[in-house]
């Protein structure tokens, strides 16, 4: 199993790994700061993901995207960091 996504959850965050959420006292930032920039990336204040763990984007409204996880997991990318996103995925949203 590996970790899918992460998402902030108070003074805590939830690391997303196969079907189970486990809780982890940390920001995401300080997280963020340790995991590997080539696998993942943060698409909203508040989530990473694991870049390998993506199977497609779907638009919702006004230049925001919806992340689809291959577990079937949803996570909402922002505007904020499109930019980023599109750079990683070389492709334009």
């Amino acid at each position: 199993m590996e970790l899918e996504c992460i998402e902030a959850a108070g003074m805590y965050v939830v690391l997303h790994i196969g079907e189970k959420g486990v809780l982890y006292r940390s920001s995401l930032a300080d997280v963020e700061s340790k995991l590997d920039p080539r696998h993942f990336i943060r698409i909203h204040r508040s989530a990473i993901v694991n870049l390998a763990c993506v199977a497609h984007l779907e638009p919702i409204s006004h230049g925001e995207f919806e992340v689809v996880l291959k577990s079937g997991k949803r996570v909402r990318l922002s505007r904020t960091y499109r930019g980023p996103v599109e750079q990683r995925l070389r492709q334009s949203l």
